[in-house]
């Protein structure tokens, strides 16, 4: 795994994959597993035609999974089957019962309810999954590296559609970015999901999250109070400081990071 921005805090190296994002995405596609894994997905998605095809061919199956970011849920084939052969103008089918909307949007992905059967002869489609594939695996590199990078990344590849306060809520991820990037306490994650839903409404429109620039200035604000909670963190814990602060009977106060400040996010700023 080549991780180009490791050390590096989450605003410098967010800056750093925006100007060489093309570049990490060829490096990740060339990396040993994941060139074996597109490789082999290419030579044999053609022979794709049915769920059953899907289900028995186990490098293309748990290469979509992967596309997806359902590679967790590899494992749970007759679940995977049960939502491909779902219909979707049944509220009561299992992809509508679903709030995970990864499940959805493979299931429109992969459009085997169109009854169509050459979703996966179609050589733009297969590099578009490839595509997929390959900033799938770039942002979970990245997350192993650094949680809250990934989750920036997350939010940037997810922003659009989240249409609504319970689209991002049902994500853990990105309830947890949403909360930090509009100054909410992480307390409030044990609230009541309507409860919690009202406060986002109040701090922005949902219909704001549709925005590029809202995004990036939600990504950024994101950083800048991640970066300073952790330099805080490292602050407290650094052994020096430790003995500064109690040889002067704790009035020592090397540095005060404001985070309400850097956290106050009204929507009228990105209007």
């Amino acid at each position: 795994m080549v991780v180009l921005t490791s050390g590096l805090s989450g605003s410098v190296a967010y800056s750093l994959i925006s100007r060489t994002r093309e570049k990490q995405l060829e490096i990740t596609a060339k990396e040993p597993m994941a060139a074996r894994e597109i490789e082999t997905f290419r030579e044999k998605a053609s022979s794709i035609t049915s769920i059953d095809d899907l289900m028995g061919n186990y490098e293309v199956y748990s290469f979509v999974m992967k596309a997806y970011d359902l590679e967790d849920q590899t494992y749970a084939k007759a679940m995977m089957r049960k939502i491909l052969e779902s219909d979707i103008e049944d509220t009561k089918s299992l992809v509508n019962k679903l709030t995970d909307s990864r499940f959805k949007t493979l299931y429109n992905g992969l459009d085997f309810a169109s009854g169509t059967e050459d979703t996966f002869q179609s050589s733009s489609w297969v590099e578009d999954m490839v595509a997929k594939y390959t900033e799938q695996v770039f942002i979970n590199n990245t997350s192993d590296d650094s949680e809250t990078l990934g989750a920036a990344l997350e939010f940037q590849q997810k922003a659009s559609t989240l249409t609504s306060w319970y689209k991002v809520l049902a994500d853990e991820t990105m309830g947890d970015f949403m909360r930090t990037a509009l100054g909410l306490p992480d307390s409030l994650a044990t609230a009541d999901v309507d409860q919690q839903a009202k406060l986002f409404a109040k701090k922005m429109d949902i219909e704001d999250l549709q925005d590029p620039d809202v995004q990036e200035k939600l990504i950024r604000t994101y950083l800048a109070i991640s970066d300073a909670q952790t330099a805080a963190d490292n602050m407290s814990s650094n052994p020096i400081i430790q003995l500064m602060t109690s040889a002067t009977s704790g009035s020592f106060v090397p540095v005060t990071i404001d985070i309400e400040a850097v956290a106050t996010f009204t929507a009228s700023r990105y209007r």
